[in-house]
């Protein structure tokens, strides 16, 4: 048996690592590994380890540190972390899902949406600041007859770009997700395919069919306005927007969005309004989606029939308690967590 080398001795030796930046010291709530990475979540932030030997796998340089690597200012005290990312991690478990199913594969996939939301929230909330600031500023100047000084957000058109673009991003990821279950074909035409699909398999009256054809429109409005604005093609596919305006009744409307789409038209809604409504629901609707899609092909352990359930608010870990759904099997009446 040959002598380690000293760089083979360092490497192996035991070793600590304190993660964190200086402006987060919260605490550790869970661990994630994907690939040679090894993603830490603490209450306000997570963090990517990586260890020398992933850096340096054939140990040339002993000089490699171990780093970390903040990848989002968001942690286990955000609402959509846990629901998504951490539902994810805890739902994509290769014990309970079907051996054929590539569990890596989907948190990667959850992982991209949650890197989305969290841009999509930082949009939203820039906008609606602002929003807020031009309004009061408005309210508190005084007006010349001669001509109004009209709030302004000025860049509208691209901050409207970047949210929907996020938007679909994380419509496509949940897409693909699907996919990773009922194959390449079921996103044919988008979460409609999905919706067929379940009610083939499950039945019009089951509860998955009927989220899936009540997401479905929703999802595809923003896979619509999406290509309206990045793929215009007047007068088919065109987006109309509009800042702050002044309309003949002498009222100010906020800023709003138009969309057509081919065939389908999109009446104008107030911009502040679809931002807020959408990061508020695309991550429900995520953490909706793969608590049925996993409910499905869940398979029976130790000769019990897995569930997927909604874990009681009381029940729920201190630290990750923004996941609602876990595994359980019933045991006289009751169900018991199993993971």
């Amino acid at each position: 048996m040959s002598e380690k080398k000293p760089i083979d001795r360092l490497r192996e030796s035991a070793g600590r690592m304190e993660i964190g930046t200086a402006d987060d010291a919260s605490a550790i709530t869970a661990m994630l590994a994907m690939g040679d990475v090894l993603y830490t979540i603490k209450e306000h932030g997570i963090y990517a380890v990586k260890l020398a030997d992933s850096i340096d796998p054939k140990r040339q340089n002993p000089h490699i540190p171990n780093t970390q690597q903040r990848v989002l200012a968001y942690g286990s005290e955000s609402e959509f972390v846990g629901r998504t990312l951490l539902t994810a991690s805890k739902l994509f478990n290769k014990t309970y899902m079907p051996s054929s199913f590539n569990c890596e594969q989907a948190i990667m996939k959850s992982f991209d949406v949650l890197r989305d939301i969290a841009a999509m929230h930082e949009v939203n909330v820039a906008f609606q600041t602002t929003e807020a600031v031009e309004i009061e500023g408005f309210n508190s100047r005084k007006h010349s007859q001669d001509a109004l000084i009209m709030p302004a957000i000025g860049d509208v058109l691209v901050r409207c770009k970047t949210f929907w673009q996020k938007a679909d991003h994380v419509s496509q990821n949940l897409l693909g997700i699907v996919k990773l279950f009922y194959g390449k074909n079921a996103g044919a035409e988008g979460f409609e395919t999905l919706a067929k699909i379940t009610a083939e398999k499950y039945g019009e009256d089951d509860p998955f069919t009927k989220f899936a054809i009540e997401v479905a429109p929703k999802l595809k409005y923003i896979r619509n306005v999406r290509n309206c604005l990045e793929h215009p093609n007047p007068p088919t596919i065109i987006a109309i927007v509009s800042d702050f305006a002044l309309g003949a009744d002498m009222k100010i409307s906020p800023p709003m969005i138009e969309a057509h789409y081919r065939g389908e038209h999109y009446s104008s809604v107030p911009i502040s309004w679809f931002m807020a409504d959408a990061a508020i629901g695309l991550p429900m609707i995520f953490e909706n989606m793969i608590a049925y899609l996993c409910s499905k092909h869940v398979r029976r352990i130790g000769g019990f029939q897995a569930e997927v359930f909604e874990v009681p608010i009381a029940e729920r870990l201190g630290e990750n308690k923004h996941v609602r759904f876990s595994y359980g099997v019933q045991m006289n009446g009751q169900m018991v967590t199993a993971c």
